[in-house]
């Protein structure tokens, strides 16, 4: 009997890949014949296969055509997909910059079910690649900040009467370096550019200053944008929010948001070698523990899945139609009951989980020989309570986004606008039942419970702990601290259905709220929050006698 091999966190990332797609414009099928036209092609789309077939892995191929919208077969080409293979230059040219693959790329990254791409390319510059990258998801740079750009280099020309973007291309790879960094070598290139063009611009350089506030208010992110602009990028006008990150690029990764996006060249590694190649060094981005958790645990509720719909094939349909007329809300308590089976088989199963082990914990902290980290992070207060932060998002935060038509549910969490669309500081927690959410006409008249919160001291509300009513929630990469206040708040709302990201609605007061969807907390956390403000509600005052 051969022994147990060990698990890794190499082999847990390879464990969640277990379909993938590859895009190419000159894909040759691995079964096709062999020619001497097509054979440089064949050999990388047959070595691809064979990588994928010796790892136990299925890949499935597809030609993108110039020709052809490829958002027709975005199912196929997205759909419970884990790795997404894509070749850069789509377009049959050698230039950079790829607009087609970044639209595929934007996509990708709004599918929550693939965490893995990898660009495999015949550029040779792959650094060039990754800033197309992260221009193109850079949020700072859009058209207000491109033309801000625009408008600073016609007022130093004005000021200097000389060629301004010529002497701004001389610092090209100061930008490009800049851009692609992060942290204190970030900060450490950018105090080198500052210095530079202040001995070029002289008394000029406060122009510039004041023109990359326009820009910007973050100089960081300012001078990123003025980068791009002087490097002839393009500003992809991404809809959603991101978060790109440049800590890897070293390893040829960037991040943006939860997508893993490697750049790797066709040549090295080989085809066949391309899927050990991949999780090998994705490990490095995606091996922290609560991502090895999340990924194996992933890989169980996917069994679960397929138990749930045991036995479901020997009840009538007869039975669903009755019980549909007889019972209210039928459709939501069947809902509930699936939940149940798949929640009943995890837990049954959840012992086959590796990475939940102490023993892998213990391996996993002598393989990335953190003792030391672990020891200095343990001393610095300041560190911890940064990390806390996002840990009590990740406990308290259930999703980030609705699906156009979902309705009002409770643990839906809201800020309000003004007319002008400004935020008011003011924040709504949903604590109406979900029975009431799901038919509120009938049952509260459209009358929904909400409870109030506003912005908190996170160091504060971290101190008191469990002590205290208040959510974590992340906008726009920072963490908020939201103190719920007790007191229930009544909003008529004729049509709960969140169109846009919004609701509108009134009080009792005739006041008009304007309600943006934020995020949804986790259930047992609404719960209390909701415990608190009906307890409030049901208070008794009483006055006696004193001296």
């Amino acid at each position: 009997m051969s022994a147990i091999e060990p698990v890794t966190p190499t082999t847990i990332i390879q464990n969640s890949i277990l379909s993938s797609v590859y895009i190419d414009d000159k894909i040759v099928e691995p079964f096709s014949e062999k020619t001497t036209r097509n054979e440089k092609y064949y050999n990388v789309s047959k070595g691809l296969f064979d990588s994928f077939r010796s790892a136990k892995k299925t890949i499935d191929f597809y030609q993108y055509r110039k020709d052809k919208d490829w958002n027709i077969d975005i199912d196929y080409i997205f759909k419970n997909r884990d790795l997404l293979i894509l070749d850069w230059q789509l377009d049959d040219t050698e230039e950079i910059k790829q607009p087609d693959t970044l639209k595929i790329l934007e996509k990708a990254v709004q599918m929550d079910n693939l965490h893995f791409v990898s660009i495999y390319t015949e550029t040779k510059n792959l650094e060039e690649i990754l800033y197309s990258i992260k221009s193109y998801f850079d949020n700072a740079f859009n058209k207000n900040s491109f033309e801000a750009c625009g408008e600073l280099m016609g007022d130093l020309e004005t000021v200097l009467g000389s060629d301004i973007m010529r002497l701004f291309k001389t610092y090209d790879n100061d930008f490009f370096q800049l851009a692609l960094t992060a942290g204190e070598e970030k900060q450490k290139y950018l105090t080198e550019l500052r210095s530079k063009l202040q001995q070029e611009l002289g008394d000029n350089y406060r122009y510039f200053i004041k023109g990359l506030k326009k820009i910007n208010i973050d100089i960081n992110k300012a001078c990123d944008v003025l980068g791009y602009y002087v490097r002839n990028e393009d500003f992809g006008e991404v809809e959603f929010e991101t978060e790109v990150k440049t800590d890897y690029i070293a390893d040829k990764f960037i991040v943006v948001n939860h997508t893993i996006i490697q750049v790797t060249n066709k040549n090295d590694p080989k085809p066949r070698d391309v899927f050990d190649f991949f999780t090998n060094a994705v490990q490095k981005v995606a091996g922290n523990l609560l991502t090895l958790i999340s990924l194996e645990v992933r890989g169980l509720l996917r069994e679960s899945s397929g138990f749930v719909g045991k036995d479901a094939d020997m009840i009538k349909d007869e039975i669903l139609f009755h019980q549909l007329e007889k019972k209210e809300g039928f459709i939501d308590f069947l809902m509930n009951i699936i939940k149940s089976h798949t929640v009943s088989y995890f837990d049954h199963k959840q012992g086959r989980l590796k990475s939940v082990n102490r023993e892998f914990w213990d391996s996993y902290r002598q393989e990335k020989h953190n003792e030391a980290d672990i020891s200095h992070f343990n001393q610095d207060n300041a560190k911890i309570l940064q990390e806390i932060k996002k840990l009590n998002v990740y406990y308290n935060i259930l999703h980030i986004k609705k699906y156009p038509g979902s309705k009002l549910s409770f643990g839906d969490i809201f800020y309000t606008v003004d007319q002008n669309e400004k935020k008011d500081g003011r924040f709504f927690l949903c604590v109406t039942a979900h029975c009431d959410c799901l038919n509120p006409k009938d049952n509260i008249k459209n009358n929904f419970f909400f409870i109030s919160g506003s912005k908190d001291d996170l160091n504060k509300l971290i101190t008191e702990g469990d002590n205290v009513f208040c959510s974590y929630i992340k906008e726009e990469n920072e963490v908020l601290g939201i103190r719920w206040m007790p007191r229930p708040v009544v909003i008529n709302i004729q049509n709960s259905e969140i169109m846009e990201n919004k609701l509108k609605g009134s009080d009792g007061l005739l006041r008009e709220y304007t309600l943006v969807y934020h995020s949804t907390i986790k259930e047992n956390y609404a719960q209390r929050m909701a415990n608190n403000s009906f307890a409030h509600a049901m208070r008794v005052g009483i006055d006696f006698a004193s001296i």
